[in-house]
């Protein structure tokens, strides 16, 4: 049957990156009393005109974890005809920064600053097997992360009484690993098919989502880009505040990445035996993978209706839609074995809007509460185990306790309302009988079914002020 296929590079060993999207704020920096209007260590990333409400040198210290549960169960049939178990997994997702704000000598009117950051972790880890079943997420991922950390150095300057600005330079760094399985029965149809160079039959010769002929592919790269950033604050009385920054992002990253496939016995065995001239080692290769840095604004506003009571609205919105929404496209590799795989990269922009109200319940402790909306980013198309995504809404809570005049601690909890989603269509499945060439190499199975997700965040800092 055989004797005509084209040498092994004819196979396209696909390698892609999709990263889950769990459940968090946009700009997730810094604790609850933090914000584009607030003299708090964290100015430096949300508005470094604000570093100019702070005297002297102010360092904050803060980490937060998500714990987000995540369900998923695929509506359509196994290949042997019955339900899918259901599969599930937890995302710890770490979040920190260091923050230093501090005077700038005798110059009065200016102020220095300087962040580290991890705004972004993303990822999740599924099994391979449910309830002793070939997992229904396995060709989406085994194990995938990526982290975004940040380095913003910031000068702040009081224009006048009324407005003071800042600038600033975004270091970004992105981190990602990938792993997951690539369906090589569906990559022997697709050689079958090739050849024959016609309509071709349904899952022939060798059925597709058969974990016989699964192969593991993993992806590991670090890139790095800069960007630029800005703040505005304006007091027009006060006891208001409006501010303003914006974050240029890295723009578009070609990340240099490492990509190997461990090919089964099955497959070289099975290969060996209708090709026996071709040898066929475990594949290794290096290659970009292209990421995009978003554009990110966060705007607020703050009034103090008295000393003891702040009351603040603010507002995020990121440019999703013109990145690459955490999909690292295999843009070339070093091997002919290796091809680029475009997967689905639809997502929508970021939305978020927060109200929060802080009151000094004595001298020493303050309370906060706070609200967020956040959007969906992610059509129904476009999901799938890898990118998941819902509307969200969250009730934070929040205490900050100086122990000493140079020593404050701050301490929250966030609760996320995530609504179920019911997901019927998809762009990474045909919606016909794969025949094609393509089609019957496509090696991502339906990803419909029911999404349900759960979340809680708890958050400690430390602020010493000198």
């Amino acid at each position: 049957m055989f004797s005509k296929v084209r040498p092994w590079l004819t196979v396209l060993c696909a390698a892609g990156l999709l990263l889950t999207a769990a459940p968090a704020r946009a700009s997730l920096i810094g604790s609850i009393f933090s914000g584009p209007t607030t003299a708090d260590p964290a100015a430096v990333y949300w508005n470094p005109g604000a570093m100019l409400l702070m005297e002297g040198t102010h360092t904050l210290l803060f980490g937060a974890v998500s714990a987000v549960r995540l369900e998923y169960q695929r509506d359509t049939l196994a290949p042997d005809g019955s339900s899918f178990p259901g599969a599930d997994t937890f995302v710890a997702k770490p979040a920190a920064i260091i923050s230093l704000v501090t005077d700038f000598g005798r110059f009065k009117d200016l102020r220095l600053g300087l962040s580290a950051t991890i705004p972004v972790l993303e990822g999740a880890s599924w099994a391979e097997t449910y309830g002793g079943k070939p997992s229904s997420t396995r060709y989406y991922a085994v194990d995938a992360r990526q982290i975004v950390f940040t380095i913003s150095p910031a000068v702040g300057y009081r224009v006048n009484r009324y407005i003071s600005v800042g600038l600033g330079l975004d270091v970004v760094g992105n981190m990602l690993h990938h792993q997951a399985m690539t369906d090589f029965g569906a990559k022997i149809n697709q050689m079958a098919c090739s050849m024959l160079g016609g309509a071709c039959a349904l899952d022939s010769p060798l059925a597709r989502e058969d974990a016989t002929y699964d192969a593991r592919t993993t992806i590991d790269g670090t890139g790095w880009g800069v960007g630029a950033f800005a703040g505005v604050l304006v007091t027009p009385l006060p006891w208001l505040r409006m501010g303003l920054g914006f974050h240029t992002g890295a723009g578009t990253m070609k990340i240099p990445v490492t990509i190997s496939v461990e090919l089964p016995a099955a497959v070289t065995d099975y290969m060996a035996k209708q090709m026996p001239s071709v040898n066929l080692p475990d594949i290794v290769a290096t290659g970009d993978v292209e990421s995009t840095s978003p554009w990110s604004v966060m705007a607020g506003v703050s009034v103090h209706p008295m000393d003891q009571l702040e009351l603040a609205l603010d507002l995020h919105w990121v440019q999703q839609s013109k990145t690459a929404t955490l999909v690292a496209e295999v843009l070339h590799t070093s091997s002919s074995l290796v091809g680029d795989q475009v997967l689905v990269k639809q997502r929508d922009d970021v939305f978020l809007v927060g109200m929060r109200a802080s009151y000094r319940v004595l001298r020493p402790l303050a309370a906060a509460l706070r609200v967020e909306y956040e959007n969906n980013t992610r059509p129904e198309d476009a999901t799938s185990p890898v990118s998941i995504d819902y509307h969200k809404i969250s009730l934070h809570l929040g205490l900050a306790w100086q122990a000493a005049r140079w020593l404050t601690f701050t301490l929250e909890y966030a609760h996320y309302f995530l609504l179920d989603r019911q997901v019927k269509t998809s762009q990474f499945y045909p919606r016909t009988q794969p025949v094609t060439p393509v089609e019957q190499g496509f090696d991502k199975p339906s990803p419909t079914g029911t999404y349900t997700g759960r979340a809680d965040r708890v958050g400690l800092g430390i602020v010493l002020d000198f």
